[in-house]
């Protein structure tokens, strides 16, 4: 089970600039699953590891599951069945639907548990209800961009100190811009804006600063109507 976990994060690092090539072992190392004689469970548990350290563009993930579809077939053992597949996929478009933040944040999650788990076990698991308590989108996609990367827990916690650091510069620029440009009118939209947790559309406050001429055409940048 260990090398199931392994060499997929290995093999998603050689093919970082090879997608057509990832596809290709991807597609070897679900086979691979299949031929050790895993159970069900574990198969798709691992499927879930391996789709998501090794993700395709559209196009070749299109291929994939045509190419896994046509050897589960084969084998007449359907695994991962098209009902997994639409959860796979309405995970990925949760972002795009209401409630498009906490949609994310719940995926990511999802994502950060599985990967601790699997990569660190139960020491790994040990770390999540830490990370339970983030609200940050941004934070928790720098700690499951970091799973892919990292070796040790050590390394991986800092990723959301350093996300929330950033986060905490952007505001104070902002503040400092705000007053230099209202004076004391924008306590108001101050307050607004240190409700949002997203660090681009803070960065996208900020970059809009100079060109705006009112507190209402600034409300525009992070609320439009």
């Amino acid at each position: 089970m260990k090398t199931a976990v392994s060499k997929p994060h290995l093999q998603a690092q050689e093919t970082r600039n090879n997608r057509i090539r990832r596809k290709s072992l991807k597609l070897a190392l679900i086979r691979g699953l299949y031929e050790r004689g895993y159970e069900r469970e574990d198969i798709i548990n691992l499927f879930h590891f391996i789709d998501w350290v090794m993700s395709l563009p559209q196009e070749l993930e299109n291929e994939f599951w045509t190419e896994l579809g046509q050897y589960e077939e084969e084998r007449r053992m359907p695994y991962i069945t098209s009902v997994e597949r639409i959860g796979i996929q309405k995970g990925r478009q949760e972002g795009r639907q209401e409630g498009r933040q906490e949609g994310i944040r719940e995926g990511l999650l999802a994502g950060i548990e599985l990967g601790l788990g699997l990569k660190f076990g139960r020491e790994g698991l040990n770390l999540f209800p830490e990370i339970l308590l983030i609200q940050n989108v941004e934070n928790l996609r720098a700690i499951l961009t970091g799973l892919k990367t990292l070796n040790t827990l050590e390394e991986l916690r800092p990723l959301w100190h350093k996300t929330e650091g950033i986060r905490q510069g952007l505001l104070e620029g902002i503040e400092i811009c705000l007053s230099l440009k209202f004076g004391s009118e924008p306590l108001d939209i101050l307050a607004e804006i240190s409700e949002i947790q997203d660090v681009e559309q803070l960065r996208a406050i900020l970059a809009a600063l100079p060109a705006v001429n009112t507190i209402e055409e600034l409300r525009q940048v992070y609320q439009p109507k």
